[in-house]
């Protein structure tokens, strides 16, 4: 899968491998200011493609945790 520079995922992902543990999408979504929907969609498309886990519960949300891939 490819990502485009400043997209949604890209974005993502970039928070996700600069403070692994740190950050939820809902937290993503408020600190760059864009709807807590397409910055979900960005992270369920991560999940499902393996380039992000779930970590621990933050009230309704987790953690995000990059793996491997």
């Amino acid at each position: 899968m490819g990502l485009k520079i400043q997209s949604d995922r890209w974005l993502v992902l970039n928070y996700v491998l600069s403070a692994p543990g740190e950050w939820t999408a809902r937290s993503i979504a408020d600190d760059i200011e864009e709807p807590f929907t397409a910055i979900n969609e960005a992270r369920m498309t991560l999940t499902r493609k393996g380039f992000i886990a779930l970590g621990e519960r933050v009230g309704r949300s987790y953690t995000l945790l990059p793996t491997v891939a």
